[in-house]
């Protein structure tokens, strides 16, 4: 744990909801950076802009191909929150209610190879280039990859990302990367990796894991939250996405009828509770310690050690901060079934979103089934929430993306192929999560469960990392 610090005195009076408004308004100003129309050269770089990866490649050519080296024009990408901290406005969230935030609807359309983001209604055009020989099937649909604890602070881990993306002459049209967390501690880390990332995927989305909140506890990042905001602005700058976003494309239904597929894409935020599979017993040595790195305000941690990471109300918290992004910035009428919205063919700036959800993607960092995790038990308390499974499920529910045997939506033959994912069968719901670096590919009560971590280099041994998969469609 680098950041180990012997205590010092640290004073905090904030509430839980002034802690909770400070963090949520980082998340605020990720998804407004994706639908405001002030935006628009923030958009240009969360497209496939040719200019921005030619940036990156030149700017790796001149380091040396060796490592990712932060560029004199992004050394303010971490540096540049010092306003932030211990800022605690209350009028982000409170002047920009649930009612009000629009939903981030993006549609590919492959008959004039353009990009429409769109902001509940208000159109605005990207045009995106490409070879003539790259129309291939893959561009028709969106394509959805996963990946997670990339752990880039290690030299063999960022070599990797620099290998696996350098090369792209630009992003690969109507593709998405699911990154679940712990990319890297090192503030300068992340946003160098997911640079990358950007270079190789046409829309990143990101989550941070337990590594990314580790804190120094000096400068403007004086805890983990802070540090949270700080990351949040950072990836912002960068185009990529932290918040719940409707995609959309034209497909056909079982009928073979001309069909809007409505994808939705959801960040679930959560912490580690010891009751996840540990019971009551006590700690062990390597759980009493984990995530003694992080800093946490009072009113959501332990009032009496700034440095414990155990409290049942840090899931709460970050649970909570999950679920107002999802209330603010992807409106029911999104997530539910059978409802259309914008549908009406006379309004050129409509939005058809299709009538039902064709697919929920949700990703988090941590573990949220007990069922999901068959590694060390000397861990199990620090691993995952069962709360953040509910949650989950609950949505998947209302979405009404489980599948069922008999409901036309699944394989009528056995679900379970000796514990693996059965391929045969057809899924609406995946769930991406990280942390525990052990590959997980299980269809469990009408979902897919899906980790394939990069891990640590010990991990691994001899092999190579494992590069991001496809998981939607399977």
């Amino acid at each position: 744990m680098p950041y180990l610090k012997p205590n010092v005195p640290y004073e905090d009076n904030r509430t839980k909801e002034e802690v909770l408004e400070y963090a949520f308004s980082a998340l605020k100003r990720n998804h407004d950076a994706f639908s405001s129309s002030s935006s628009s050269s923030l958009r240009g770089k969360s497209s496939s802009s040719l200019s921005f990866v030619e940036e990156e490649r030149e700017r790796l050519t001149d380091t040396g191909n060796n490592c990712v080296s932060s560029s004199s024009r992004n050394t303010n990408n971490a540096t540049t929150l010092n306003h932030h901290h211990h800022h605690h406005n209350n009028n982000n969230h409170n002047n920009n209610n649930s009612n009000n935030n629009k939903a981030n609807v993006v549609t590919l359309r492959t008959n004039d190879d353009e990009y429409y983001y769109t902001n509940g209604g208000d159109k605005q055009q990207q045009q995106f280039r490409q070879n003539d020989d790259s129309q291939e099937e893959g561009s028709r649909y969106w394509r959805i990859f996963a990946t997670s604890d990339v752990h880039a602070d290690m030299q063999a881990n960022k070599d990797w990302v620099v290998r696996f993306c350098q090369n792209c002459s630009h992003p690969e049209p109507g593709t998405v990367l699911l990154v679940a967390g712990d990319v890297a501690t090192d503030v300068q880390k992340v946003i160098d990796a997911l640079k990358l990332f950007k270079m190789r995927y046409q829309e990143v989305f990101y989550c941070v894991g337990n590594h990314e909140l580790w804190s120094p506890g000096r400068g403007e990042m004086g805890d983990s939250v802070d540090k949270f905001v700080v990351i949040m602005d950072a990836v912002t700058s960068i185009g990529v996405r932290c918040t719940p976003t409707v995609f959309t494309h034209q497909g056909v239904n079982e009928l073979g009828m001309r069909q809007t597929k409505r994808i939705l894409v959801v960040p679930m935020l959560s912490w580690y509770t010891e009751t996840f599979k540990g019971g009551t017993r006590p700690f062990t040595q390597m759980e009493v310690h984990f995530d003694g790195a992080c800093i946490w305000p009072p009113a959501i941690g332990d009032p009496k050690d700034k440095r414990n990471s155990h409290p049942a109300t840090l899931d709460e918290f970050w649970r909570r901060l999950g679920k107002m992004s999802l209330e603010s910035f992807l409106p029911k009428s999104l997530r539910v079934s059978n409802t259309t919205r914008n549908n009406n063919e006379d309004d050129v700036n409509a939005v058809d979103c299709g009538n039902e959800v064709a697919f929920l993607a949700t990703f988090g960092h941590f573990v949220p089934l007990p069922d999901l995790f068959n590694g060390t038990p000397f861990i199990e308390k620090v691993v995952g929430s069962e709360s953040l499974g509910e949650d989950i499920l609950a949505l998947r529910d209302e979405c009404d993306c489980k599948s069922t045997p008999g409901s036309g939506r699944s394989s009528p033959a056995a679900r379970f192929k000796k514990g693996r994912f059965d391929y045969n069968s057809t899924i609406k719901h995946i769930h991406v999560f990280g942390h525990s670096h052990l590959n997980v590919d299980v269809e469990l009560d009408g979902s897919r469960w899906y980790q394939r971590a990069v891990g640590y280099p010990t991990d691994r041994g001899p092999m190579p990392p494992e590069m991001p998969r496809q998981i939607y469609p399977a």
